[in-house]
């Protein structure tokens, strides 16, 4: 049985961190440990992470962001495998042991299950869409800024992996999209395999990075910029520049939207067609976000406490 090192990166995350050791805890695979790699919080998580005794391993380092938690965790990791769990969200207990079987099942070196969207108090709010990739993941990753559900609660890498494909980027301008670059990078030379199984769940909340739209904006647009400026990658995602930025920029829009900035989703819309005017038509988001933009800042609120669940009318 495959060892699997789990590495928890967490900052100020008190709150949750119990509920996801425990969800990684009553894993159905067992041949697991569990690394804590805490970026200096400082609020309670020190004392929850040592509740947990030898169960898991605690380590404390500056903070440095999220890359550097997961370098750290994986560095000093012993498995043969290495999952990622955000220490604000969870997984179903089949999740290691079908992301194995999918690894072993495909000689994948990175597979990645679905992932339901949780709330605060962890009621299921709706899930995010995965599906499994063609004959060339990096192209078409590039070309939708899409990880086709793979993210940093989803995944299982062979650790041998990041010898070929490096390791997280520490910029701490890229904190939010670090996982992107990584898994761009990962594609580029590994085969990735979907579980077909939706066995995580990623959690919103008020102080989730991911839902600041000034931060996403400029963390994503500088992944991309990464993959282009890579000279491993640029050659094999020739002529996707264009397509490429016109969905980043469109991405960014859904995120100014759902903050309920029409004005700033209007602008990025605008960029997403100068980068590439055939998108107006190629992509039906285009014409969708711009039509929920009209609607204004009300419809956008109301959609979005629906959503989360903040809106108990709703």
């Amino acid at each position: 049985m495959a060892l699997i090192s789990v590495v928890i990166p967490t900052y100020n995350r008190a709150g949750y961190l119990k509920e996801a050791v425990d969800s990684v805890l009553a894993q159905t695979h067992k041949d697991i440990e569990v690394i804590v790699v805490d970026d200096s919080s400082t609020d309670r998580t020190a004392g929850v992470a040592a509740s947990f005794g030898e169960r898991i391993r605690y380590i404390l380092q500056d903070n440095r962001e999220r890359g550097a938690a997961r370098n750290r965790g994986i560095k000093d990791s012993k498995g043969e495998y290495v999952a990622f769990l955000d220490s604000d969200d969870l997984w179903l207990p089949e999740h290691l042991e079908s992301c194995l079987c999918a690894c072993e099942s495909s000689g994948a070196e990175v597979s990645y299950s679905g992932s339901y969207l949780i709330d605060e108090s962890g009621g299921t709010i709706g899930k995010l869409e995965a599906s499994s990739f063609g004959k060339d993941p990096l192209r078409e990753m590039v070309a939708g800024y899409s990880s086709r559900g793979c993210n940093a609660s989803s995944c299982l890498v062979n650790k041998s992996a990041f010898g070929k494909a490096g390791y997280f980027s520490e910029k701490r301008e890229l904190s939010g999209s670090e996982d992107w670059e990584m898994w761009a990078r990962l594609a580029s030379c590994c085969r990735m395999a979907f579980t077909g199984d939706y066995t995580a769940k990623v959690r919103f909340h008020p102080g989730k990075s991911s839902i600041v739209p000034e931060r996403m904006a400029g963390s994503m647009k500088l992944a991309l910029d990464m993959a282009f400026g890579n000279e491993m990658l640029a050659p094999k995602i020739e002529g996707l520049k264009g397509k490429a930025y016109s969905r980043l920029y469109t991405v960014t829009a859904i995120n100014y939207y759902a903050a309920g900035r029409m004005k700033d989703a209007r602008r990025y819309l605008a960029l997403a067609l100068r980068s590439r005017p055939a998108a107006l038509a190629e992509d039906p988001l285009v014409a969708y976000t711009f039509l929920r933009s009209i609607l204004g800042a009300r419809a956008a609120t109301a959609l979005r406490n629906a959503k989360w669940g903040t809106d108990k009318r709703a």
